[in-house]
């Protein structure tokens, strides 16, 4: 067996929507099953297209009895269906730090209002807004996998059509979404430490575009979804960065007077 082939990443339509990830292996399991047809659209990175799995390379040794095919193999078997990029480490990106500004700013405002002068979180030393950085985002870890775990997505992953699911493409459950997003913390943010954060978040970019899984998911067995977004989504994303930003700069002008 091609080791290339067996090391990629693969996902299949199930009627309504991408499931994987699963090894070759897995994928030749669910074809003796019989949930994986000759018809069953397939996808890998690096394909460009999701493709009929009795013409995929790796699998045409499975139907050698000839079971049709789709005559158009861009046709998603599901009605209603739109098949995007499985392969968007951007929107990702993205998703993920619209996530951590919306929290930090929230949180921060919290604390004002609560527990911290203005005044004391103004005068704050670098190394002091080092720590209170690191223990937000991990606290987001929490509040991100309920999120999960209840709706299967968050509020900037929801915004650029990006669903977390576990293998069976169902939301994963509370234990396996905090596994997944301390992993994130961790692996994918380096825990946000200046220079490491940046360091670990280039690694697990470069995993991805090689492997088409990050590290995170793999180990947790989530997959990412992306679904198509409504065309307004980027916009509403930047004026919602922006106006954080905007207001994060009057808080602050605010607590410097």
């Amino acid at each position: 067996m091609d080791t290339n082939t067996e090391r990629r990443i693969w996902h299949y339509d199930s009627g309504n929507r991408p499931r994987g990830p699963y090894t070759e292996s897995e994928i030749e399991g669910r074809i003796a099953e019989g949930e994986v047809t000759g018809q069953t659209l397939v996808w890998a990175h690096p394909m460009d297209e999701w493709l009929p799995a009795a013409t995929v390379g790796p699998f045409k040794a499975r139907f050698a009895r000839g079971e049709p095919v789709l005559d158009d193999p861009t046709v998603p078997a599901g009605p209603g269906f739109v098949y995007v990029s499985q392969m968007q480490p951007w929107a990702r990106f993205f998703a993920r730090h619209l996530d951590y500004m919306t929290f930090i700013f929230v949180a921060v405002v919290v604390s004002m209002l609560t527990f911290s002068s203005a005044y004391e979180i103004a005068t704050m030393t670098g190394g002091q807004t080092i720590i209170v950085f690191i223990v937000l985002t991990f606290v987001w870890a929490f509040v991100e996998a309920a999120l999960i775990s209840v709706y299967g997505t968050t509020p900037g992953k929801y915004l650029l059509g990006i669903h977390v699911a576990d293998s069976e493409g169902q939301k994963p459950g509370l234990a396996q979404s905090l596994r997944r997003s301390l992993r994130v913390w961790a692996m994918g943010m380096g825990m946000a430490l200046p220079i490491i954060g940046l360091v670990m978040q280039a690694l697990g970019y470069r995993a991805l575009k090689r492997h088409g899984i990050s590290p995170w998911d793999r180990l947790s067995r989530t997959e990412v979804e992306h679904f198509d977004y409504h065309i307004l989504s980027p916009i509403f994303y930047f004026f919602t960065a922006a106006a954080l930003i905007f207001l994060a700069g009057v808080l602050g002008a605010a607590m410097g007077r």
